[in-house]
């Protein structure tokens, strides 16, 4: 299953991973690798709780590196 995540980092230099078809599905980082280790273990959590047994493999978009403000991501506690 693949599973698209886009990764952007903020204006104070963080990075923000989300996964837009997995609500609330959102972590903030401080460096780009980060983002991707920590939005690959929010993910298999997540598939996890729906008793989905499948091996999750995540499609990262690398096109948006700088979110002048990110978007809330609907289901997003903020």
């Amino acid at each position: 299953m693949k599973i698209l995540v886009t990764i952007s980092q903020t204006k104070d230099d963080k990075y923000r991973a989300a996964c837009q078809s997995l609500p609330g599905c959102v972590i903030t980082a401080e460096s780009y690798e980060d983002a991707e280790t920590r939005i690959q273990r929010e993910v298999e959590g997540y598939m996890a709780s729906l008793n989905v047994a499948n091996a999750v493999k995540l499609e990262i978009d690398r096109s948006m590196q700088w979110s002048e403000a990110a978007a809330p991501i609907p289901g997003e506690v903020t």
